[in-house]
């Protein structure tokens, strides 16, 4: 798995994915994502508080699934909403569902997940 980044550019609104390095100090950050581009690689200010780093898992429709997306769940057995966060111990993802938090889906459970947006665009899907 590559690790890739995505962040929300301050300048425009748009979704930039790539690498991804940050400076500053306390409470001043600067978030720059390194994204292709027609002229190579470009570094994009992004606001700090939406980069979210790849899980390497993919939603039942081949769509890539970040630490910030909120996931619908959609089973025989069961229907939620799930949001992904990164674990401050760094032992991988969490995937939050009706308040019990795990670290990894099963393929069952993985084939029947969509992305449905996140939280940095779409905070009322949790509340």
């Amino acid at each position: 798995m590559n690790i890739k980044f995505r962040g929300k550019c301050l300048k425009n609104g748009n979704w930039y994915y790539g690498g991804y390095a940050e400076t500053g100090v306390n409470e001043y950050c600067v978030a720059y994502i390194i994204a292709n581009s027609s002229n190579g690689l470009m570094p994009v200010e992004v606001d700090c508080s939406t980069v979210g780093q790849f899980t390497g898992s993919y939603d039942k429709d081949g769509k890539e699934i970040y630490v910030g997306d909120v996931l619908a769940l959609w089973d025989i057995n069961d229907k939620g909403l799930f949001y992904v966060s990164l674990d401050k111990n760094g032992w991988g993802y969490h995937f939050t569902y009706k308040n019990i938090s795990g670290y990894a889906c099963s393929t069952h459970i993985m084939d029947n997940i969509v992305v449905i947006g996140n939280i940095n665009e779409n905070p009322e899907l949790l509340s």
